[in-house]
């Protein structure tokens, strides 16, 4: 109700609000959004005041139903509002309303606010702690700048500054930017992250981030993954900047896609030796760990092995010398290493591409170059150390100046020898660091990148841990044949009294068992037959997709199927879960428009859009889904699931090393689109009714979402012990018939949900 709300606004909002509605053209959409942002306060003040009421003693006086505010409510959510609006209600969202849309105060003001808002929270945290209360945090994304599906990089070189002064409430900017210098450390007191900017006026203004930390990262923890991404002193532009009211009534930018920010420079000088960010970043990512914040620890991670400088030179320098004895292998593998932590470095691409030539020079890899030369290189050679004599009393640098003396004289071999010796005695922390990035990578199901990174960990030192998490990638990504030899090759005395032992013993067993089962590529694979494993790689049966007329995009056999027969295994792309606030103590609910979100679909479509930002693999792969609007080009099933085909040999899949690749940008606005279209929750259990007291989880299977639905489908989609999709088939089914799945056991939700889009 546009007008009634324009009553209330008109009435009871400052008067800087009023005046920026009369700017805008009635009924246009800046100014239509302004008032469904002022009605959806409105209504967010509601709960909150009434839930207050009930420490007071209430009045129930009769509020005036001719208040056009009161109105406007009833008109908004029915004539039961009026049962909690007592006066007390009444006055707490009037007196609340008389700041909505205030001017940006000064920055003294704005400082001394924020200062009071760290302490509120701290006081509310520790409340928390001490009644031991359960935290429900929730944000209302009802209200944000209209995007387009279709997504585009941001050309900086095409858009025009703007300034604080220049912002209109709800007004659009699209060909715009904004420049300024952040006065605070990132602030994530519930969802948001929120910090200061200043122009070049002087002129200051509260910003607010979104989508911007992964899996609901805020408070305490939030503090080093933020600061590092937007720190203190860093000058940032804001792509097509949004300004509206916050819920406390101040004015804002809100920034929904973290592409939309770009720091200019970081204004933080270096806040310590080498060594003691490296330490401090495994720390960090370590803590996040062991709260099973994965992708929050692999920021952390990757924000500190970005300090490395002599680790990195000494791979790159001893790949050079393994090309000058003319072993291309380990060449190739010491400068992917280097290029995992500093990626860029030009004469180490030199090295690298230099040495993949040589080694695929009358090589017979039929196309698929990284998974042959992967398979030539695993499991890696132990590399050969200077004597004890000859290391003894030097340290790091020195070991590796005297590796880059014996290479200068033409001593390759020794120079090999000395630079081992450097980074097996001195580079411990870099090794771990970067092994326990690839745990976080299986954890998140970055595949890819696990493999890289796991392998980067074994040219600085052998360690078991690394081994089997190197194996396990590459088994995940369907290579069990590469994941056994990786397992029975590996230097023995590694597992010797290793906790690795039992997960490698583990792991070999149903490589194993896989190995021998998938060797045929006309044998049918019964879902009997594969029994129950802990580990199971991807795998793609008789089938193959196809254009389904009307219904766009399915999945057929490509043979006659027998029931019972496998036809599909799929790790998820992405994947986040909510844990029971039993035990976590706290839940997150987005509200966007009418419909609520948990926060296992929050924290999927945050950690997809995070790892856009970053993956080529994946971004592409996500790209090709369906988001309910806009049809996509027909996508074979083995470019739907991650594979060693479709990245560079130990390479991740950042876009730091496909400088060439087509950049695929996404708004949060198409992921969630994508996100409802085709992810599965609740460990295949469809047809479970939501409940806050379990935990709960979001997948996105882009194999599994080519499959349509059918109330009577010829295919059961199951899952396990494994986070493995598995596709089976519940009749014979011929060759070219369609295969389906049941998407929900009640129609009208999939109607309401999927056919209707």
């Amino acid at each position: 109700p546009h007008d009634l709300f324009s009553k209330a606004l008109r009435k009871y909002a400052h008067s800087a609000a009023i005046a920026d509605l009369d700017a805008l053209e009635r009924g246009g959409k800046s100014w239509e959004r302004f008032l469904e942002a002022f009605g959806t306060t409105c209504r967010d003040y509601l709960p909150t005041f009434v839930q207050q009421s009930y420490d007071v003693e209430k009045t129930y006086v009769n509020v005036d139903k001719a208040c056009p505010l009161v109105k406007a409510l009833v008109a908004s959510c029915g004539m039961q509002v009026l049962e909690s609006l007592t006066d007390y209600v009444y006055n707490l969202i009037v007196s609340r309303l008389r700041i909505y849309g205030r001017p940006i105060i000064s920055k003294r003001d704005m400082m001394a606010e924020h200062e009071m808002r760290l302490e509120a929270d701290r006081l509310q945290r520790q409340q928390y702690q001490q009644q031991n209360m359960f935290i429900s945090r929730n944000t209302s994304a009802s209200i944000r700048k209209e995007v387009s599906l279709h997504t585009t990089a941001t050309d900086w070189s095409s858009m025009t500054q703007l300034f604080v002064k220049d912002l209109k409430l709800y007004d659009s900017y699209e060909s715009m930017y904004i420049e300024g210098k952040l006065l605070i450390e990132p602030f994530t007191p519930m969802v948001g992250t929120t910090t200061i900017l200043e122009d070049s006026h002087g002129d200051v203004i509260l910003v607010a981030l979104y989508n911007f930390l992964p899996e609901g990262l805020y408070g305490e923890e939030s503090v080093p993954i933020a600061s590092t991404k937007i720190p203190k002193g860093a000058t940032v532009r804001i792509a097509a900047p949004f300004m509206k009211v916050f819920r406390d009534g101040s004015r804002g930018l809100r920034i929904d896609n973290p592409n939309e920010i770009s720091v200019i420079s970081s204004g933080k000088a270096n806040g310590g030796s080498e060594r003691k960010l490296l330490l401090e970043a495994k720390n960090a990512g370590n803590q996040l760990v062991k709260t099973q914040k994965y992708l929050s620890a692999i920021e952390a991670y990757i924000g500190g092995i970005r300090a490395a400088e002599v680790v990195p030179t000494i791979l790159s320098n001893r790949s050079q010398a393994y090309a000058k004895l003319g072993d291309w292998g380990k060449s190739l593998a010491d400068a992917a290493a280097s290029l995992t932590i500093r990626p860029a470095n030009k004469k180490t691409w030199d090295r690298y591409h230099i040495a993949r030539k040589k080694l695929l020079e009358g090589g017979e890899h039929n196309g698929n170059e990284s998974i042959w030369i992967i398979n030539r290189l695993l499991p890696f050679e132990v590399d050969a150390q200077a004597s004890d004599a000859d290391i003894k009393g030097r340290d790091l640098l020195g070991l590796k100046s005297d590796g880059n003396t014996a290479f200068q004289a033409a001593k390759y071999a020794e120079a090999a020898k000395l630079y081992t010796s450097a980074l097996v005695s001195f580079g411990e922390t870099e090794r771990a660091l970067l092994s326990n990035w690839a745990l976080c990578c299986l954890h998140s199901q970055a595949h890819l990148d696990a493999v890289a990174v796991a392998a980067a960990s074994l040219r600085i030192c052998p360690e078991s841990k690394a081994v089997v998490r190197l194996a396990l990638a590459i088994f995940s990504l369907g290579q069990a044949e590469m994941c056994v030899n990786i397992l029975e090759q590996s230097d023995k005395a590694l597992f010797e009294g290793s906790p690795a032992t039992k997960q490698r013993d583990e792991l070999l067993n149903d490589a194993k068992a896989t190995m021998k089962l998938f060797q045929s590529e006309n044998k049918h694979v019964s879902s009997r037959e594969l029994g129950e494993h802990k580990y199971l790689p991807r795998w793609i049966g008789n089938i193959e997709t196809f254009d389904a007329g009307s219904k766009g995009r399915g999945v057929r056999a490509a043979k006659d199927l027998e029931a019972g027969e496998l036809v599909l295994l799929e790790h998820p792309l992405a994947s986040a879960s909510r844990e029971s606030p039993k035990k976590a103590k706290e839940s997150l609910f987005t509200i966007n428009k009418m419909r609520f979100e948990d926060a296992s679909h929050s924290f999927l479509c945050q950690a997809i859009v995070l790892r856009s930002q970053r993956e080529t693999v994946l971004s592409n792969i996500v790209d090709c889904l369906f988001d309910g609007t806009n049809t996509r080009p027909l996508t074979c099933l083995d470019d739907l699931m991650p594979n060693l085909s479709l990245s560079p040999p130990f390479l991740p899949t950042h876009q730091d090393y496909h400088p060439g690749a087509k950049k695929v940008e996404f708004n949060s606005d198409r992921i969630g689109a994508i996100v409802s279209t085709n992810s599965h929750g609740n460990r295949f259990d469809l047809g479970s009714n939501f409940d806050v007291t379990k935990g709960s989880d979001a997948s996105l299977y882009p194999g599994v979402s080519m499959f349509n639905h059918s109330a009577s489908p010829n295919c059961v989609l199951g899952g396990g012990s494994s986070d493995c999709a598995k596709v089976i088939i519940k009749a014979n089914v011929k060759a070219g018939e369609e295969l389906t799945i049941c998407y929900h056991p009640d129609e009208d939700v999939v109607r309401r949900n999927w056919l209707d889009k």
